[in-house]
């Protein structure tokens, strides 16, 4: 369960004192009043609370909600749709679920302020079957419409033609649920919060090799230190931090020698060479072997593409079966280059980000623990062997039955 760790809880507020799950709970801490505010209201005035209080999006991007909202086509004759992403299927994120369990009317009245922003309004909920790829703004809208799951060539973006050809607001969980208590704070005053470029809380999901996992709603800014040693409890039994994905598995590690000074935060996370993205934090200790989770994270982004595009389709299963005898101890001298080469050669040449997501942290593995890396080739095994705190820990891509295996996988198999 979450916990409000600040008395400015935007998201979460009121959920620790009552039940807001029900009309009667909600409507006792304040709910829905901000919806008549903003029904007494022109859109353009909501629009711009919107634009003063700086908010960036939720899901991972991090693009102001504002001024994506202002870029809406207008005078189409085409109706215009609000659709709000709550796949979240990115390993390490689990906040927008507990966000839609706990505080449900306040991702709805989010909604219905939204909506009455840039049009009128029918709620509609759709539920997906579990893609990755639809986390994906453009795939979203082609699975809406009944179409296969694959992302969209941009442009033209959503806000001009989306769902169903119509222009298209598509936002997070987490950023709708923050609506309310912005129009009820003012844009300016939200602004506030948090720190420069990145206003307002966010709700992080700590998990991996701490005492205390979960999901925390802290002001943007809070240092990565605390939110792991105070708030978390740090590590288990004493060991040492070796390693931290401070925004999600698409996100570049940092090693616990980088985490000084930085921040969660936009700004910090770019500095530091990382990112902010879905805010999921997975702490990793001493005795976990980067090479195992490079594995899991290359199978996640392999088994997830959609494979509409060659450089993802073909570079995803390529990072993996390069992987696998580095792993091994079976690879030959060079394969570190020749990895590298890859993710590049994935890098940017993708229709949308998912391949990239592979690229990004795999490289950053490799470029942060290239000597663990190698030890596995020099020494023709795992040093950790029987170690590692993610050697029982299954890639996500084991969840799924009956999987096709690559050849590599399957000579890695016989051979252990």
């Amino acid at each position: 369960m979450a916990e409000v760790t600040d008395a400015r809880a935007i998201v979460l507020a009121g959920a620790d004192d009552g039940d807001l799950t029900t009309l009667a709970g909600y409507r006792a801490v304040g709910g829905y009043e901000q919806l008549g505010k903003a029904r007494r209201m022109e859109p353009q005035q909501v629009l711009e609370e919107l634009l003063a209080s700086s908010v960036r999006g939720r899901g991972g991007a991090g693009f102001p909600m504002g001024r994506k909202a202002s870029f809406l086509a207008r005078g189409t004759g085409r109706p215009t749709y609000l659709a709000v992403n709550a796949d979240e299927s990115e390993p390490g994120t689990c906040k927008d679920r507990e966000i839609m369990q706990r505080v449900p009317h306040r991702v709805l009245e989010g909604c219905l302020i939204t909506a009455h922003m840039i049009d009128d309004v029918t709620v509609v909920l759709h539920r997906g079957a579990g893609a990755y790829i639809c986390g994906e703004e453009t795939a979203l809208l082609e699975s809406l419409e009944g179409a296969r799951g694959q992302p969209r060539p941009k442009p033209p973006f959503p806000a001009v033609i989306g769902l169903y050809a119509s222009p298209t607001l598509i936002n997070n969980v987490e950023t709708i649920a923050t609506v309310p208590k912005i129009l009820e704070l003012g844009g300016e005053a939200y602004a506030q919060l948090g720190v420069a470029n990145s206003s307002g809380t966010r709700v992080f999901s700590l998990s991996g090799n701490v005492v205390r996992p979960g999901n925390y709603e802290l002001p943007l800014g809070t240092s990565l230190r605390e939110l792991i040693y105070e708030i978390g409890g740090g590590i288990p039994e004493g060991r040492e931090l070796k390693a931290v994905i401070p925004g999600g598995s698409s996100t570049p590690i940092l090693r616990a020698d980088e985490m000084d000074g930085v921040t969660l935060d936009f700004d910090s996370m770019a500095a530091a060479g990382s990112q902010l993205g879905s805010g999921a934090v997975i702490v990793l200790d001493e005795r976990a072997c980067i090479v195992q989770l490079a594995l899991r994270v290359a199978a996640f982004y392999e088994y997830e593409s959609c494979g509409k595009c060659v450089p993802c389709r073909i570079g995803t299963r390529w990072v993996s079966q390069i992987l696998h005898p580095i792993e091994a101890g079976t690879a030959e001298q060079g394969t570190l280059d020749f990895l590298l080469d890859v993710c590049d050669r994935i890098l940017g040449k993708c229709l949308c980000p998912l391949g990239d997501s592979d690229a990004i942290a795999v490289a950053s593995y490799v470029t942060s623990f290239r000597d663990e890396f190698q030890r596995h080739i020099d020494e023709g095994r795992c040093p950790f062997p029987g170690m590692s705190s993610l050697e029982r820990v299954p890639a996500p891509i084991e969840f799924y039955p009956g999987r096709s295996r690559s050849r590599m996988e399957v000579a890695h198999a016989q051979e252990h």
